[in-house]
């Protein structure tokens, strides 16, 4: 090998030291990060598996319920992811004086029993008797999975022997809230 083929080769040799010898942070790659929140707001939802329920009193004789025909009965079903569960609040749509009306004529809200025209409501399977739609008979619940919570409905109905004859309507609202 010449004199100048050994300087050149010594010279390559020198350069590519120097190249490794740079610091490594001039070629290391950076990173960076991203926060990622994802915020679940609170559900609910309230179902009612039927929309009416026929009931028939028979005048002067003992009450009739959705509990004695229990095709009739009515199941709400409460679905919520609030920690502090639910409340099911039932009321009337007619919230002046809660009849059942047919015409001008009415049955007024209270304990059906016989030999008096009244109608009442049982709510949720700790209900042991019929109670007046005016007292918003309420449940409370806890927090729900998918499947709900379910809880049933009972509409009790009584007429006095001279009730005029007539088919008697109201509405029943179930409403769901947050629980405290």
């Amino acid at each position: 090998m010449s004199k100048i083929t050994k300087t050149i080769a010594a010279l390559g040799v020198v350069a590519g030291l120097g190249v490794a010898a740079l610091p490594l942070a001039s070629y290391a790659a950076t990173t960076d990060t991203v926060t990622v929140n994802a915020e679940v707001g609170t559900s609910m939802s309230v179902s009612l598996d039927k929309d009416s329920v026929s009931l028939n009193p028979t005048a002067g004789g003992v009450p009739v319920s959705t509990e004695d025909a229990p095709a009739q009965t009515i199941t709400a079903t409460a679905i919520t992811n609030n920690t502090n569960g639910y409340k099911l609040t039932l009321t009337d749509a007619d919230s002046t004086n809660h009849y059942l009306a047919s015409g001008g004529n009415h049955i007024a809200p209270g304990v059906p029993t016989q030999g008096n025209s009244s109608w009442g409501v049982k709510f949720g399977a700790d209900a042991e008797s019929y109670v007046s739609i005016a007292s918003a008979p309420v449940i409370n619940g806890e927090a729900t999975d998918d499947a709900g919570d379910t809880h049933s409905l009972d509409v009790g109905v009584s007429a006095s022997a001279g009730q005029v004859p007539g088919t008697y309507t109201g509405t029943l609202t179930v409403t769901i809230t947050a629980g405290a």
